[in-house]
């Protein structure tokens, strides 16, 4: 702890500790103690493996350390510091964002707000709702809810085949990629399957994915359609 305190570097299990201010102040007030009980281990190391839910890496959170300390009585202490760590880690993540803003956009003013991270983790670990602590954290405007649910479908379709090079494909049209064409939007829900041809339905179809994509919706598969239409 005097460590961090101090400024230095702490690794454990080849794992960097991040949360260098909430979690000193965590640990002294609670005299230092061990925080972690099984059952709080085992929720928190299952909110981590679901971090991919929100577009995290599971693997930021401490994943591989933790799993490799879980047998080691002799190496409790370390453990301890290493779910606490991600446990803040992820909350801010959830709170803040995983990317610095400022990288992106300079005049970005807003200041994180890490304030609060230590109390829910003391009332999370008094009433062993570790879960509940972190979902907290998860921003709850609409927009966020909608690109989560959209993420989840995403990973959820089967995998596209792409649409082969050539001519443009406009309604009317049938062969090879026009089945190619339709197969994939089939694949990704913006159409429904049973069109043998380039019909007004696929036109639709083409349309819809045009708009949605920022492409001019004029409901033919040229050039640039094509290639937003195979990115997998």
């Amino acid at each position: 702890m005097q460590t961090l305190q101090r400024g230095a570097n702490l690794v454990i299990a080849g794992e960097p500790i991040c949360a260098a201010h909430p979690l000193p102040a965590f640990y002294t007030r609670r005299n230092f103690a061990p925080a972690w009980s099984g059952a709080d281990q085992v929720m928190l190391i299952d909110v981590i493996r679901h971090a991919a839910d929100d577009g995290l890496d599971p693997a930021d959170y401490h994943l591989a350390g933790i799993e490799s300390l879980l047998p080691d009585a002799a190496r409790r202490g370390e453990l301890d510091l290493l779910l606490t760590d991600a446990f803040f880690l992820l909350s801010s993540h959830l709170q803040s964002g995983r990317t610095d803003p400022i990288t992106i956009e300079p005049t970005w003013c807003l200041e994180p707000r890490t304030s609060d991270l230590v109390p829910a983790l003391e009332t999370a670990l008094e009433i062993h709702e570790v879960p509940g602590a972190i979902a907290a954290f998860r921003p709850s405007h609409e927009g966020y809810r909608q690109l989560r649910d959209q993420l989840a479908r995403y990973r959820g379709m089967t995998p596209w085949e792409p649409v082969a090079p050539g001519p443009s494909l406009r309604a009317g049209d049938s062969g090879p990629r026009v089945a190619q064409l339709i197969a994939r939007l089939v694949a990704s829900g913006d159409l429904e399957p049973g069109h043998p041809t380039f019909d007004a339905a696929v036109k639709a179809a083409v349309k819809h994915f045009q708009h949605l994509h920022g492409l001019e919706d004029d409901g033919v598969g040229g050039q640039l359609t094509i290639r937003e239409l195979n990115v997998p």
